[in-house]
């Protein structure tokens, strides 16, 4: 005996009936999609809502300065753990004067000490800077510092990772850091003294230290591209887009006269941004971005479009993705843009990106 089945829908309680074409009796199917997504082009914006990223970040005022190798008498250097294996007097490299701290022969869980001998109110002051020159660095590598109070033998506030404020892809080369003390939580601290600890990653890194200091005026600003509530953003294109008075007229006409070593008028900063890719509390992917040649080594980044008016030069360029990137609001995953320098001389700095949202 044949048995007869019924496809019902449970809401309708009505049955899918057979239907004749013109090949063979068949059911008529319909599909809808499990998920809407929309099209969601963002810019990155700073806290206010602000897209334009020609601001003017500058240290200035007082600094209060921490260590540069000995050049002049500051705060006290010491080594806690691995005494024997930090030089705060090296002779080896030095960003300014002859002298900077060698750290090349530590190894994992060294620490070091600047004591300043006395408290430092640091509400007084916005932003710890220093120089770092790495000849070493491999995966998994740190540079933790933190507050500390010597008083109580204690830690003061959270552990920064200065790597992560850095490019530790670059070796043999002088590069500057820029860390709000807001990230240290010692925004409204009193201390006297920080702490730096080496973390071994595949190796020990090898590094050098100088003119570390504590800024009195200037704080990093950032700009940052993050999901809405109760959605995740599929990003699969960065766009970026410089305007300045600058005349980029070749004489022969062949290709536009563009600086690879600055933005325009603007020549190659000194801190420039930091772009940093963070999911589920880990940075994934960092750069810093100085001049036009750090955007264009970037993977699959081409000029898009360039022009000239007769006083101002505008280039944009576009890096597509090879896959999207997912940023889950719930785990607080964002893009960020951090502005170290002064780009108030460029007429326009601009950082888009495409992509799609999905309502979970």
């Amino acid at each position: 005996m044949p048995l007869k089945s019924l496809i019902i829908g449970s809401s309708t309680g009505r049955a899918a009936e057979v239907v004749n074409s013109d090949e063979v009796d068949a059911l008529a199917v319909a599909t809808r999609p499990l998920k809407i997504f929309y099209n969601m082009p963002l810019y990155f914006t700073n806290e206010a809502g602000s897209r334009d990223m020609n601001v003017n970040i500058s240290f200035t005022g007082t600094p209060d300065k921490i260590h540069n190798g000995i050049d002049d008498v500051l705060w006290t250097a010491s080594g806690i753990i691995g005494p024997a294996r930090w030089d705060f007097n090296s002779v080896a490299q030095a960003h300014s004067g002859t002298h900077s701290i060698d750290g090349t022969t530590t190894i994992g869980g060294d620490t070091v000490q600047f004591a300043k001998g006395a408290n430092i109110d640091l509400s007084n002051y916005s932003t710890v800077t220093g120089w770092v020159y790495l000849t070493n660095w491999s995966t998994g590598s740190r540079l933790d510092m933190y507050g500390w109070d010597t008083g109580t033998g204690l830690q003061a506030g959270n552990t920064v990772d200065i790597s992560e404020y850095g490019d530790h892809t670059i070796l043999n080369a002088w590069q500057k850091v820029a860390i709000p003390l807001s990230a240290f939580g010692l925004e409204a601290s009193t201390i006297d003294a920080f702490r730096i600890v080496v973390v071994k990653g595949a190796q020990n890194p090898d590094f050098y230290l100088d003119d570390i200091q504590v800024e009195e005026v200037g704080v990093p600003e950032d700009f940052i591209v993050r999901p809405r509530p109760g959605t995740w953003l599929h990003l699969t294109h960065f766009d970026s887009l410089v305007v300045d008075e600058y005349d980029s007229t070749q004489g022969d006409g062949t290709v536009p006269g563009i600086p690879i070593d600055g933005f325009l008028g603007v020549p190659s900063l000194s801190l420039g941004f930091l772009g940093k890719q963070v999911q589920a509390d880990k940075v994934m992917f960092q750069s810093v971005i100085k001049d036009f040649a750090d955007i264009m080594g970037l993977p699959r980044t081409i000029i898009a479009g360039c022009g000239y008016d007769g006083t101002d030069t505008w280039v944009k360029t576009t890096q597509p993705l090879i896959q999207p990137v997912t940023l889950k609001y719930e785990l607080d995953d964002k893009f960020i843009y951090t502005v170290r320098d002064n780009l108030s001389g460029l007429k326009k700095v601009w950082i888009s990106v495409a992509g799609y949202e999905e309502i979970r």
